[in-house]
């Protein structure tokens, strides 16, 4: 009978710990935006540490296409579904010098810039939802966000409106190269 309950007891343990294991590491990601320059710092720590994308994203506060983005992109429920599943921090270069360099070493020379970054080896990848050549749906941008680096959806609602595409190879870079995406 002891053993009866040891094997029990084991097993019940052993589950636990394969359950903890295989939880999906964008489940814990599921927080809000980091800010400016100690938030970038933390950052790129969590990326390292949960194995996922992370959103760098500069804006200031008199850009309207920032505000577009702040009020009609992010609350969309594909976009906020991705976002769910990565780490992210907002950067405002004209908060101080901190922040300033963030935007020097990102190349960033104009309003809103939104890097994708698959993982700290990776070149980050500039989307730009609103182009000269056509402005992107907020369904459109998620897809634009998944391909250039993949999350797990199958936890969120909204899944079945983007589509799991496999980013290009991974390079090795400093942010200081990125690629422009245009989809």
């Amino acid at each position: 009978m002891i053993n009866l309950v040891r094997l029990i007891v084991i097993i019940s343990l052993a589950s636990c710990i394969f359950y903890i294991r295989t939880e999906p590491a964008h489940a814990a990601v599921d927080q809000p935006w980091l800010e400016g320059a100690s938030g970038y710092a933390r950052a790129l720590k969590l990326q390292q540490e949960l194995k996922v994308p992370l959103i760098v994203y500069f804006y200031t506060d008199w850009c309207p296409y920032c505000r577009d983005l702040d009020n009609e992109y992010f609350p969309h429920p594909a976009v906020e579904a991705y976002l769910r599943g990565v780490v992210k921090v907002r950067i405002n270069p004209e908060n101080g010098p901190a922040e300033r360099e963030i935007g020097r070493r990102f190349d960033v020379t104009g309003y809103p810039r939104f890097y994708v970054i698959r993982s700290p080896s990776s070149v980050p990848r500039n989307l730009q939802p609103f182009r000269r050549s056509g402005v992107l749906t907020p369904e459109q941008f998620a897809m634009a966000c998944q391909q250039a680096a993949p999350i797990s959806l199958q936890n969120t609602r909204s899944a079945s409106q983007m589509v799991n595409v496999p980013a290009p190879a991974v390079r090795n870079s400093t942010p200081r190269t990125s690629a422009t995406v245009v989809v």
